[in-house]
């Protein structure tokens, strides 16, 4: 018997074991939590918009752009869906903290998806807490402290994102939300 195997719970796979093959539970939320990445996106950029959002929110934000843009993630993005799952952290904590910062019924009131915003951020932090290594998430809450220490740095990353945004996404979102098309 190996040290690994010696360290199992009766009945249950030894550590080693374990990392080799994911629950499909955990796979299949893993696979619905992406699903709700495009929606979240598009809600954070509604914020960074959003003009009675407070300061202390849009430095949130804006780390969450930063983050995002960057090519440099926690965990690297070619590996299968747990590639992405750092990027939904980010985004579903970027979310949290904002309701905290400007409340709920703000985030809620940029919210175009079919299930209420609170529950669909629930699920992905229940998730990454399943998922994650607890040393990942703290770093990435570790770098959500900083942002909120420095705002202006984060808050010039948000204005400068939107102007990319808009430019190459030729105001797609803006015509989604007045229902208007432009050619």
């Amino acid at each position: 018997m190996t040290e690994a195997q010696g360290c199992a719970e009766p009945g249950k796979p030894a550590p080693e074991e374990q990392a080799q093959t994911a629950p499909p539970d955990i796979l299949k939320a893993g696979k619905e939590a992406l699903l709700f990445l495009p929606r979240l996106v598009q809600l954070l950029y509604r914020l960074a918009r959003d003009p009675e959002v407070p300061r202390e929110a849009k430095a949130v934000l804006g780390f969450a752009v930063v983050y995002l843009l960057s090519p440099i993630d926690i965990i690297p993005d070619f590996i299968p869906i747990l590639g992405h799952l750092d990027d939904l952290y980010v985004i579903a904590l970027a979310v949290s903290l904002v309701m905290e910062l400007a409340g709920e019924e703000k985030v809620r009131q940029h919210w175009s998806g079919s299930q209420d915003v609170i529950d669909v951020v629930g699920k992905v932090n229940a998730l990454i807490w399943r998922v994650l290594p607890a040393a990942v998430i703290n770093k990435v809450r570790a770098r959500f402290d900083q942002a909120l220490k420095e705002p202006d740095r984060y808050v010039g990353e948000v204005e400068r994102a939107q102007e990319i945004l808009l430019r190459e996404d030729e105001y797609r979102w803006l015509d989604e939300e007045s229902g208007e098309s432009k050619t």
